[in-house]
């Protein structure tokens, strides 16, 4: 039987578009090697609008370049545009893209710059009954899965207290460890408060520390970490049975359980049961795969739009506590 092949457009060729990595890389990291690696797909080619850029990202990929997202469905039949432009262009990219009707939309995060911009982007897609996603990308590795099904089993036990950091602007960077926070805890954050903030990449986008807690008084803090120094991205989650350390970016999880000391076996402590490498460096192979399945079967997506704004909704609610 014939597999289903689906056409697609790369808008943006950039790092994450193109740059990051190579056909012959072990690591998946861009989009355009998901989408070739992935035998459901077949790469139409780059709307980029730096010619130098587009020409090296399609000599790499051994695909097309076109001038616009208009000259590329001219031209082509595309059933799938993968938007990994400069943050500020993606209110207008989406909203273009929307006129031609593909069949799915991925999109690097943030959704847009501001809430506005992304409620009317949702209110469009979901009239034209789109289907998109938002690539929070440690939503689509198994490991972070599997994790998940723990947290729900009570594996762990109840949350008590947890740590994150993360640098880079809170709607770049931060964004992701809001979305894989509300994702793996249940808890009804009604409390924020704002420690400090610092201007790490963006003067519109500070990085900002601060604590949630619920009603249960239970609190979580996120610390800001200037991105100038190093880059971060680590949460440390304390349960009544356990204790999770996500670190390495993501590619590492450690996981503890509540035993008896060896050497003072009247204590009981948090020791050290599982360390597990994740495969963080090929999430867009992941992410891609799912596109392809919700395509063809009809299965669930993570990070949809809907979701998104959701994320950004309470990111907005934690700027409202300045």
């Amino acid at each position: 039987m014939t597999k289903t092949t689906y056409n697609v457009l790369i808008v943006g060729a950039g790092d994450i578009g193109s740059g990051y990595d190579n056909p012959n890389s072990i690591e998946v990291l861009t989009h355009a090697h998901a989408f070739v690696k992935h035998d459901g797909f077949n790469l139409i080619g780059f709307a980029e609008t730096n010619n130098g850029v587009a020409l090296n990202a399609a000599k790499k990929w051994s695909t097309s370049t076109f001038t616009s997202i208009k000259d590329a469905f001219s031209r082509n039949e595309i059933d799938i545009v993968s938007v990994a432009a400069p943050d500020k262009y993606h209110f207008e990219i989406l909203k273009e893209i929307a006129t031609f009707k593909p069949k799915f939309v991925l999109a690097e995060k943030p959704l847009t710059n501001t809430i506005d911009e992304a409620r009317e982007i949702l209110s469009i897609y979901n009239s034209k009954k789109i289907p998109a996603l938002v690539n929070y990308k440690r939503r689509f590795i198994p490991e972070i899965l599997n994790l998940k099904e723990k947290l729900d089993d009570k594996y762990f036990g109840d949350f008590i207290f947890g740590t994150s950091y993360y640098g880079k602007g809170l709607n770049h960077n931060g964004s992701h460890l809001i979305d894989l926070l509300l994702y793996l805890l249940d808890n009804k954050w009604d409390n924020i408060e704002i420690l400090n903030h610092i201007i790490d990449f963006d003067k519109d986008d500070p990085s900002y520390s601060l604590i949630l807690s619920d009603l249960n008084k239970n609190s979580l803090l996120i610390k800001a970490i200037d991105c100038r120094h190093f880059s971060t991205f680590e949460v440390d989650l304390i349960f009544k049975k356990g204790r999770i350390r996500i670190t390495e970016l993501g590619l590492e999880i450690e996981e503890y359980s509540v035993k008896k000391n060896e050497i003072f076996p009247s204590f009981n402590t948090l020791q050290k049961t599982k360390t597990e490498k994740t495969q963080l460096n090929s999430s867009l192979l992941f992410t891609v795969n799912q596109i392809y399945n919700h395509l063809l079967k009809g299965n669930k997506i993570a990070c949809s739009f809907e979701e998104s704004l959701k994320i950004m909704e309470f990111i907005n609610k934690i700027k409202s506590r300045i």
